[in-house]
């Protein structure tokens, strides 16, 4: 079983229109990159064979994802030797009837690989950090597409995942009031930095 995130992964809204004549909620947080090394080490002490699978973003109720850095932020990681996989959860800060701040770790589960979606990737590959790939995304329709978009906020996911014919270390920065619905997802290729695909605002998130 997943970590059950105590936080909420709400969308927070945009700095750019506030119809209300209400102050933004403040951008706060850490880069996805600086959390994951901070679970990486714990999951390194739990297994040491430890391997990330996948990280995400998470956001909290008065705050925003944008720049790159989210309030919370999920790590799973899995272990060919045990044949286990755990998740674990950091908080950087935190927020009236939030989690409290800091590492937490879910329960144990099974680990069996059975495709692409369950080998973990390499940290060779993890050259650029999330507030780098959120200025490509921005610069390839992020902008345009939260101004159309006020509520929207933008969600961060690294993984490895198929790209055309060739699999590459991604982040993905889907923009939308949630990861699942995101109507607009930017692809940057997480070694080099350079944007690999952008989703034309009217599909939606595969």
């Amino acid at each position: 079983m997943a970590l059950a995130l105590c936080g909420l992964w709400l969308a927070g809204c945009s700095p750019t229109s506030h119809p209300s004549g209400n102050i933004p909620p403040p951008v706060v947080g850490m880069t996805g990159r600086a959390a994951f090394q901070d679970m990486y080490a714990v999951a390194r002490l739990w297994q040491p064979d430890a391997a990330p699978l996948l990280l995400e973003s998470g956001s909290l109720t008065g705050t925003l994802t944008l720049q790159g850095k989210a309030p919370m932020w999920r790590a799973t990681f899995v272990s060919a030797a045990s044949h286990k996989q755990r998740d674990f959860q950091y908080v950087s800060i935190h927020v009236p009837d939030g989690p409290e701040r800091g590492m937490s770790r879910g329960q144990e589960t099974a680990y069996h690989p059975a495709g692409p979606d369950t080998v973990p990737f390499s940290l060779s590959y993890l050259k650029s950090d999330s507030d780098q790939a959120f200025q490509v995304a921005e610069n390839n329709g992020g902008t345009r597409f939260r101004k159309r978009e006020p509520d929207s906020n933008v969600f961060y996911t690294l993984r490895e995942e198929l790209v055309g014919a060739f699999p590459h270390l991604t982040w993905d920065l889907a923009y939308g009031r949630s990861r699942a619905t995101a109507p607009f997802v930017v692809r940057v290729d997480a070694a080099s930095g350079q944007l690999l695909t952008a989703s034309k605002p009217s599909e939606t998130r595969p």
